[in-house]
C-alpha cells in the first residue's frame, strides 16, 4: 500500500528530475544562449534587467 505508492511517486519525481537536467544541459549548450548568458547574468546582477525579463530573453534565444 503506502510503500508502493511512495515508490511510484519517487519514480515519477525521478523521471522529471532527469528530464529537467537534460533540458538544462541542452539549454546551456545552445550557441545563442551561451553567447548572451554572461551579459544577461551581469545585467541581472546589476539590477539592470529583471529576472523574469532575463529568463524570457534566454528562452526566446533558445527557441530560435
Amino acid at each position: 500500500g503506502e510503500l508502493e505508492e511512495k515508490r511510484r511517486k519517487q519514480s515519477v519525481d525521478w523521471m522529471w528530475t532527469v528530464v529537467e537536467e537534460g533540458l538544462r544541459e541542452e539549454f546551456r549548450a545552445h550557441d545563442g544562449v551561451r553567447k548572451i548568458l554572461p551579459e544577461v547574468l551581469a545585467k541581472v546582477s546589476r539590477g539592470e534587467l529583471a529576472p523574469g525579463a532575463a529568463a524570457r530573453q534566454l528562452l526566446e534565444t533558445f527557441r530560435k
